[in-house]
């Protein structure tokens, strides 16, 4: 991801896991937010 401050552009990296239904959000390997996938 790539945002912008007032001074300069910022990058920082994160990763989507998915287990089966499960899904996890992550920073430098630490689970940040999870949740389940749901059918609607």
């Amino acid at each position: 991801m790539t945002f912008s401050t007032s001074n300069a552009n910022a990058e920082e990296c994160y990763q989507v896991w998915r287990h089966q239904q499960r899904i996890e959000y992550r920073r430098d390997d630490v689970t940040i937010a999870e949740g389940e996938l749901a059918d609607k």
